[in-house]
């Protein structure tokens, strides 16, 4: 049932890919805002297609560390405030200012669905990193624990016993 689950993200995130970078060709002579926005969900579709990919081959551990995929974690919250805040003000400025959805080039709904598509994607990549982390640090213990662990009490708990 774990394979399935994989090979379903790797499938989507795989259609996200190809979908994004697709429109970003297509929207880089135009609308640029649409774009970049599709560039960079793009992109984190990407991260998390090689992510779920090196799981499935059960390679995630000699690639990626404990404090990598944590830092895709960063990554994913950092794009999904970005791509919200963004989404929201070209919505705001597109229901303000009223303006029309056609022609394409000029059309600020368009990069509001691809600055969704960048949350989108940012969740689906904290989603995957937060789970990886977990399977990383059940599967391959640190050899020795954290320097904050000395300093806690647990520590003195157990060399008290």
């Amino acid at each position: 049932m774990a394979n399935l689950r994989i090979l379903l993200g790797l499938f989507l995130s795989g259609i996200g890919v190809t979908f994004s970078f697709s429109s970003f060709v297509f929207f880089f002579y135009g609308n640029y805002h649409a774009a970049v926005w599709a560039l960079i969900s793009g992109l984190l579709a990407a991260i998390d297609f090689h992510l779920l990919f090196l799981h499935y081959r059960r390679t995630l551990s000699s690639w990626h560390s404990v404090a990598t995929v944590k830092d895709f974690e960063i990554l994913a919250i950092f794009s999904m405030v970005i791509g919200l805040s963004a989404g929201a003000w070209y919505l705001f400025v597109f229901l303000y200012y009223s303006l029309p959805i056609l022609p394409i080039p000029d059309s600020y709904p368009i990069a509001a669905v691809w600055a969704f598509m960048t949350v989108k994607w940012g969740i689906g990549l904290y989603v995957t990193a937060r789970h990886l982390v977990t399977e990383l640090q059940l599967n391959y213990p640190d050899l020795l624990p954290s320097p904050s662990y000395y300093r806690s009490r647990y520590y003195y708990e157990r060399i008290a016993v």
